[in-house]
């Protein structure tokens, strides 16, 4: 297989391989994203206001971290996928709707990262397997954030 020019310099896992992963990533990323957004908008109830604050957080860490992943995408030499059609094709995290009460949104949260973390762990080995370290980096603070919120939200679903 001969190799293309990119702007990370894959070795020989190569590019293809890692932006497949990437915009699945984004995929994911992207569903979960308008998921926090109409928990946000949504949650009635007692924890209103608590809830309302880690949504919206949540909300903003995910729209960074979505910006970045298709930013790496770019760096490859790629296109990141931008659709919601490609999207809903590709993601593993389902569409919710409807929303209200906060259990059930901080459910399908934890659901959602757990789903998250099982990805960017498998997409990390295999940037590191292509010795790509900017790739291992946006990855490694991915993962180590998440594990923040779902110790903060599993927190809250055990009251």
């Amino acid at each position: 297989m001969e190799a293309t020019f990119n702007f990370t310099d894959v070795a020989h896992i190569g590019t293809d391989t890692l932006v497949g992963h990437f915009n699945d990533l984004l995929a994911n990323y992207s569903v979960f994203y308008m998921n926090v957004r109409g928990f946000n908008w949504n949650v009635r109830g007692a924890q209103f206001f608590e809830l309302q604050q880690q949504f919206q957080s949540l909300a903003a860490d995910l729209s960074k971290k979505t910006d970045r992943i298709a930013a790496q995408v770019l760096e490859m030499g790629a296109q990141p996928m931008h659709t919601y059609s490609d999207f809903l094709e590709l993601t593993n995290i389902a569409e919710v709707c409807n929303v209200c009460d906060g259990r059930d949104a901080v459910v399908s949260i934890l659901d959602s990262l757990r789903i998250l973390l099982i990805k960017q762990r498998d997409l990390l080995w295999l940037a590191d397997e292509a010795g790509d370290r900017a790739s291992c980096a946006l990855l490694s603070d991915c993962i180590d954030e998440q594990e923040n919120w779902v110790w903060t939200f599993s927190a809250f679903s055990q009251v």
